[in-house]
C-alpha cells in the first residue's frame, strides 16, 4: 500500500532559518520586507531592483541595510568571505540606513552597474536589513537585532540552467533518504519536486521534495522524508525515484532520477 506524504518537518530550527530567506517575515514585530528574493538581468551593463520595508508596530523603527557575498552549501544558506561572483562590488542602494514610522513604508532603490570587462555570469550578494535601537544611557550606542536577508541574482550576459541528480542515500542518524543534486551551470536554480520509495516492484509511499536552491556551480542535499509511521524501515535495497521540477523565464524544466539505496540493519 502507498502512503502519500505531505510535509514532515524534523529540524524546527533550520527551518525557521531557511523561512527567514525565503517568505516575507518580519524582522522583529514591526518591520516587514519584501520581496525576498530579487532576480533580474543586467541590460547595456545596468540593472535595477526595489526592497520595501514597512513598518507594521506602533514605535519609529531604524533600520540598516548592508550587503554581503553568500552561497548555498549542501545544507543550506551561508554568508562567504570571497566569491568571484559577488554582485557587492558592483551594488548601489540608497539609503543605506532610515527611519520608518509607524504605518509607513519606504523603498530602496537597487543599481547594479557592470564595468564592460566583467566576465558573463550570475552575480548574487544578500542584502541583510537590522533593526537598530536606542541602548540605556548607561550602555550607550545602538544595539541591533536579529537580521533578515534579501538574495539578490543577477544575470550578465549568457547563463544557463541545468541541474543533475548525482546519488541518493540513507542517513541512519536522521532516518530519512537524501538526494545529491549538483549544478553544472553558471546560473542558481530553485528546484522541488516528488519522489517515491518502493522495493521489489512494491510502491511503499510517495511524497513532495521541498524547494532547495542549488547554486551555481555548487551542489546540495535534498532530504527525502519518511512520515513518523515509516522511519523504521528494514535492513535491505529499495528503489528511490522521482522527478526535480525548475522554471525559468516561463520554461518549465523537469529531470528524473532513480538510484537503488541500501538500509543498513539498526544497530
Amino acid at each position: 500500500m502507498a502512503y502519500s506524504v505531505v510535509s514532515w518537518r524534523k529540524n524546527l530550527s533550520w527551518a525557521l532559518c531557511s523561512l527567514a530567506l525565503l517568505l516575507p517575515l518580519p524582522l522583529n514585530a514591526q518591520v516587514q520586507v519584501s520581496p525576498m528574493v530579487i532576480k533580474t538581468e543586467t541590460s547595456q551593463g545596468m540593472a535595477n531592483g526595489v526592497i520595501s520595508l514597512t513598518n507594521q508596530g506602533t514605535q519609529s523603527q531604524r533600520v540598516r541595510l548592508s550587503a554581503e557575498s553568500f552561497t548555498y552549501t549542501r545544507t543550506g544558506f551561508a554568508t562567504a568571505e570571497s566569491d568571484p561572483y559577488d554582485l557587492s562590488p558592483y551594488l548601489m542602494f540608497s539609503p543605506r540606513e532610515l527611519v520608518l514610522e509607524p504605518g509607513q513604508t519606504r523603498r530602496v532603490r537597487l543599481i547594479t552597474r557592470m564595468l564592460p570587462s566583467t566576465a558573463n555570469g550570475e552575480y548574487r550578494s544578500v542584502i541583510f536589513a537590522e533593526p537598530l535601537r536606542e541602548r540605556d544611557e548607561a550602555g550607550g550606542g545602538l544595539s541591533i537585532r536579529a537580521r533578515v536577508g534579501v538574495t539578490v541574482y543577477v544575470k550578465h550576459g549568457q547563463v544557463n540552467f541545468a541541474l543533475t541528480p548525482v546519488e541518493a542515500s540513507y542517513d541512519p542518524t536522521k532516518q530519512e533518504f537524501q538526494l545529491l543534486v549538483s549544478n553544472p551551470s553558471n546560473g542558481t536554480v530553485q528546484s522541488k519536486g516528488t519522489w517515491t520509495l518502493s522495493q521489489n516492484d512494491q510502491p511503499l509511499l510517495q511524497a513532495d521534495i521541498d524547494q532547495r536552491t542549488v547554486i551555481a556551480g555548487g551542489d546540495r542535499l535534498f532530504p527525502l522524508e519518511l512520515p513518523p509511521d515509516r522511519t523504521n524501515l528494514p535492513a535491505g535495497t529499495y528503489q528511490v525515484a522521482g522527478q526535480l521540477q525548475w522554471s525559468e523565464s516561463g520554461a518549465v524544466t523537469t529531470t528524473p532520477f532513480s538510484f537503488d539505496v541500501t538500509v543498513p540493519a539498526a544497530r
